[in-house]
């Protein structure tokens, strides 16, 4: 054996050991992935020199002396794979599914053909591996065709089927409830979330609960959740590890259409629609694009059978207010409060209950103050979700890409009626993100890139605080349940900034100071009055003898009970060095960093929580790979570095009864 080999089985003793200290992971952060074989002939002879590309692009590969190419870096999904080599016929598959983070392996073997004779394509259909060989932690993986063929419209519902997996039971009626998922047995906010390539998890994690984005099923190309031990490229995380790529358009024009709907003829259906579709395709030579919209609306909910017998009566304005003397002991103080009459529409039951009313003066309430009544169905709460996403992509040279996508996706609900006014809630997300792949130096043996992303996050969320009088007028009956109009808001960032004037006052308890929505020193004048609040005592008898579901119908209550909004956008950077030094070892280096800009409140009557921070967070990370065929090793170190730039009071950790 000569000192060649010694050398090579030395080296890969040493990286097997450090596999086994480090602890085995996989390359699966990364939002691309690598094909692999070798190219023989019919007597299983390598063929040097032959390529093998992916067709409609330029990512290829060429064969050394044995007959192996690679070729990294491919962005996931189904592909037509090419092998050629002069005086042969060229062998063309379709149908490998390329999988992200993982190696599949593609052979190829070739006839030789007569010289002078025109070019032969042979093609036939790849057999794709249940499992990839390469897969060497526990990970469940999903594609967007298998996702078809479940019964389920969000992407976490599909998760939830994995094992290590478990999703909290969505108990909302709106169109954009979603489980939230448990991996591995920690909480449902320790997981870490990457998209194509870069983490988009919410750096406030519990402390409050902002908006997280939303991907549509028909948007996404494949995605995996790791339950076992996880990449040194990944961090922030406690939980598992979530991946997801969205598509990218192929070289072929596709596309798709659905609909559905509940609306229902008769008293059973809530009416909930929805419109799906997607189109992508080329654009120029070896640029595709891909776009897909997805939206929900739903313009009621359903209250079951025999729900029709029991209507519900709702405030829907202020009919007369009267000012009346406040009473202590039987004599009347010198204030006064002025008490509420509302007129009250029926929003769901018998369509018919006012129809009896003859006077003119009493139009209004014959014609249900303009409100719909739909048997069973609460129809004053319309919501409304929409998820689009795009990507462009364009390859060149021998493996270098770009690419740059865009998903957002955001909700918006009536939330119901109280003190005469219509509440409402409204958050979105959005995702930017570039990527920049360049082949530095490449051969049939060995290749080296560069992988740089920069991504903007920006995400925002209002709860709790009333609309505004023409918002809530032209919001009340949206088309099919679409509520895609931006709603408008009484207190809203804009007119109650969150900025550091309110942090200060809070934390000083500054009461006669800009704290709430609300008068902090005389919180009592807010609390509900049993004598003027509630439903009205008619109501309460119901109508025909049937008891009428009458709730939040007037009364006391403060502006900004429950009120909370929360902003927080992220910078994202990243860069890789991705070195393929031979057929058996591929190294990885690279830094993140993420700055984000979060700033929160949730009010009440008991106080105002708030936050306004600008934390950082860096990690850099090395990994090597040590493919040997049957043998998979990976071993790989990591460094975090995170500065929270918080306030802290005096002499922190220590707490005082008198802090100031």
């Amino acid at each position: 054996m000569n000192h060649d080999c010694w050398k090579a089985i030395a080296r890969r003793i040493v990286m097997a050991g450090m596999a086994l200290v480090t602890g085995a992971t996989v390359l699966s952060a990364q939002a691309t992935g690598k094909v692999e074989g070798h190219v023989k002939d019919a007597q299983e002879k390598p063929i040097a020199n032959a390529t093998v590309f992916i067709v409609g692009s330029a990512f290829s590969g060429t064969t050394n002396a044995s007959g192996y190419y690679f070729i990294n870096n491919i962005p996931p999904g189904l592909v037509v794979i090419r092998a050629a080599y002069p005086g042969y016929n060229a062998r063309e598959l379709s149908g490998l599914r390329v999988t992200t983070g993982q190696t599949i392996t593609q052979d190829f073997t070739l006839e030789q053909r007569a010289q002078n004779v025109t070019e032969i394509v042979v093609k036939g259909a790849a057999q794709n591996a249940l499992v990839p060989r390469d897969q060497v932690t526990s990970k469940q993986s999903i594609n967007g065709d298998f996702v078809d063929k479940l019964p389920v419209d969000r992407l976490n519902a599909a998760f939830a089927f994995q094992p290590g997996v478990t999703a909290s039971v969505c108990n909302s009626s709106a169109s954009s409830c979603s489980p939230s998922l448990s991996v591995r047995g920690g909480r449902t906010d320790e997981q870490a979330t990457y998209l194509d390539g870069v983490p988009v998890s919410a750096g406030s994690r519990s402390l409050f609960s902002p908006p997280n984005l939303g991907i549509a099923t028909n948007a996404f190309e494949d995605a995996s959740i790791t339950t076992g031990a996880s990449s040194s490229e990944f961090g922030n995380a406690q939980g598992g590890i979530i991946n997801i790529t969205t598509k990218t358009g192929g070289s072929k024009y596709s596309g798709s259409v659905n609909y559905e709907t509940t609306n229902l003829p008769g008293r059973y259906g809530s009416n909930f629609n929805m419109f799906q579709g997607s189109f992508g395709g080329p654009i120029a030579k070896n640029f595709t694009f891909f776009t897909s919209a997805r939206i929900e609306g739903a313009q009621s909910s359903n209250s079951g059978y025999g729900g029709w017998n029991r209507p519900s009566f709702t405030a829907v304005k202020i009919d007369t207010t009267y000012r009346l003397g406040r009473t202590a002991g039987g004599n009347i103080r010198s204030d006064s409060i002025d008490v509420n009459v509302y007129d009250y529409a029926v929003t769901k039951g018998d369509c018919k209950n006012f129809s009896f009313v003859q006077n003119a003066t009493l139009a209004d309430m014959r014609n249900n103050y303009g409100y719909s009544c739909a048997a069973n169905r609460t129809a004053t709460n319309p919501g409304g979700t929409y998820y689009l996403s795009g990507k462009l992509n364009y390859t060149f040279g021998r493996g270098s890409r770009m690419a740059l996508s865009y998903n957002t996706s955001g909700t918006q609900n009536r939330n119901g009626l109280s003190d005469g006014r219509t509440f409402g809630s409204q958050s979105f997300s959005n995702v930017a993100t570039l990527n920049w792949t360049q082949t530095l130096t490449r051969s049939a043996n060995r290749s080296v890139s560069l992988d740089a992303y920069l991504s903007y996050q920006w995400n925002n969320d209002i709860n709790g605080s009333p609309l505004t009088a023409s918002s809530e007028a032209s919001t009340r009956s949206p088309w099919m349940g679409f509520l895609l109009k931006p709603l408008k808001f009484e207190f809203n960032p804009s007119n109650f900034p969150l900025d550091s004037t309110l942090i200060y006052n809070v934390l000083f308890n500054r009461a006669n100071h800009r704290i709430g929505l609300i008068d902090k020193t005389n919180t009592s004048q807010y609390n509900g009055n049993s004598s003027y609040g509630g439903c009205a005592p008619d109501v309460n008898a119901g109508y025909n003898g049937l008891q009428p579901a009458c709730s939040n119908a007037g009364g006391g209550g403060g502006n900004d009970i429950g009120l909370s909004y929360d902003h927080e956008n992220r910078t994202v950077g990243k860069i890789n060095i991705d070195a393929q030094l031979d057929q058996y070892n591929r190294l990885k280096l690279g830094a993140e960093g993420t700055k984000y800009d979060i700033a929160a409140m949730t009010g009440g009557t008991s106080g105002t929580n708030t936050i306004l921070v600008k934390p950082v967070r860096y990690d850099f990370f090395a990994e090597d790979r040590l493919d040997l065929g049957d043998v998979v090793l990976v071993g790989g170190l990591r460094y975090d570095y995170y500065w929270s730039k918080a306030w802290r009071w005096r002499d922190f950790p220590r707490i005082s009864t008198r802090p100031g």
